[in-house]
């Protein structure tokens, strides 16, 4: 499997979990929101966006009411919000809601690293170690394709727990960071840093280092965290002294 393999199954799973949490794929209610929140994720709309519905509804070939419907539910999951007199906008976090994402995803990975660590097989260990290196050359002007790589990565362990609780849990968390947040604000220096982060974390994973891992892949997130609070402060103090 190359990399870009991966990068396909993971897109066609994220479709697929859309649709799989409305009864009728069929309605035009529920299309309209599919690929609504296609578009979010594939940064054909991106956050701080203004929705049109008469454009949406032309680009979608549909009338005004599944284009509300879809903007209305998509407002309810936080993804779209609705401002006053202005209309709906693809949702932008906030430094707040992005340390408490960071935390939710800390506290579902360490336990499931915990869980997994020390009976992980050998095809599991091989796989982590490709989704490493397919990580490690995408470049980081593909920023699509690498938090894809990435969220595939993360999402590993706790898919080998078979905890589905926990694995819808985490991706409904990368949701939220990957299609609220505006990557190119991310400092490019972090690319180098989570790459070397991951090749020490596989060390001691591979080496069944439980602890070792432990330690390793929290500060690997903080340093996440860390990363993608500052991006958005410093976006904010820009535009404040604009």
């Amino acid at each position: 499997m190359t990399s870009d393999d991966l990068v396909r199954d993971a897109y066609y799973s994220f479709v697929n979990s859309i649709r799989s949490e409305s009864s009728s794929s069929e309605d035009l209610m529920v299309k309209a929101y599919v690929e609504l929140k296609k578009w979010i994720f594939i940064h054909r709309i991106v956050p701080g966006q203004k929705l049109i519905y008469k454009d949406v509804a032309d680009k979608l070939k549909m009338s005004k009411t599944p284009i509300i419907y879809a903007l209305t539910r998509l407002e309810y999951e936080g993804f779209v919000e609705r401002l006053l007199n202005r209309g709906y906008f693809v949702h932008e976090m906030n430094r707040e809601e992005a340390s408490e994402l960071f935390d939710a995803r800390e506290a579902i990975e360490i336990f499931s690293l915990e869980k997994t660590v020390g009976g992980l097989a050998r095809s599991d260990i091989e796989e982590i170690a490709r989704m490493i290196e397919y990580h490690g050359e995408a470049d980081y002007g593909d920023m699509r394709k690498r938090l894809i790589l990435d969220m595939t990565l993360h999402l590993k362990l706790t898919e080998i727990t078979g905890n589905n609780y926990l694995i819808r849990m985490l991706r409904g968390l990368f949701e939220r960071l990957y299609l609220t947040y505006r990557f190119d604000r991310l400092d490019p220096q972090r690319k180098t840093a989570s790459e070397h982060e991951h090749a020490v974390i596989f060390k001691v994973i591979k080496d069944k280092d439980t602890e070792g891992a432990r330690n390793l892949l929290q500060q690997h997130i903080r340093n996440g965290k860390k990363a993608l609070v500052k991006g958005l402060g410093d976006f904010l103090s820009e535009n404040a002294g604009a």
